[in-house]
């Protein structure tokens, strides 16, 4: 099971016409426990994984509900994301099967955000929520490339703080 994380990341907002091209820098880290039971291929024990992910993404994002706000109340966005991944693996005692890990992943990102809070000194505070799908970081006996089971997924959500 995949326990809750954190992020922290930093974007860049470019205009294109009423819209907008948005990149940065996104970290995020959680932690990860596979249980194993499984007499029928002598397999036993936890795997505990810790996942550090750098992600580069870049999305397209459109502003809705313009009437006060220029920018639109909402924005919804599209793109695509590329992560470098770090994985910290600690077994427990019993038998796991092998298992490989990706460094590098990419998939599909989109999102919805609101920056609805004018501050007093110009800047903005809303909040965003983001999902991600993508290609395969871990694979193992369960999870082999020839499979047809997800890849990395996650959705976050927070505060947005805009100068």
């Amino acid at each position: 099971a995949t326990r809750r994380g954190g992020n922290a990341s930093g974007k860049v907002m470019l205009p294109v016409r009423n819209n907008f091209v948005e990149t940065g820098i996104d970290l995020m880290h959680n932690s990860q426990t596979f249980a194993y039971n499984d007499p029928a291929n002598d397999f036993s024990g936890e795997r505990k994984l810790g996942v550090t992910q750098f992600m580069v993404p870049l999305t397209y994002s459109i502003g809705i509900l313009r009437q006060n706000h220029p920018e639109g109340l909402f924005q919804i966005k599209l793109g695509y994301a590329a992560q470098y991944n770090l994985f910290a693996v600690s077994d427990g005692h019993g038998e796991m099967p092998d298992y490989n890990t990706n460094s590098f992943s990419n998939g599909a990102t989109f999102g919805l955000s609101t920056t609805p809070f004018r501050l007093n000194n110009g800047r903005k505070l809303g909040f965003f929520v983001d999902g991600y799908r993508g290609t395969r970081a871990y694979e193992d006996f369960y999870n082999q490339p020839g499979f047809e089971i997800p890849g990395t997924a996650f959705i976050k959500y927070g505060i947005i703080f805009q100068f």
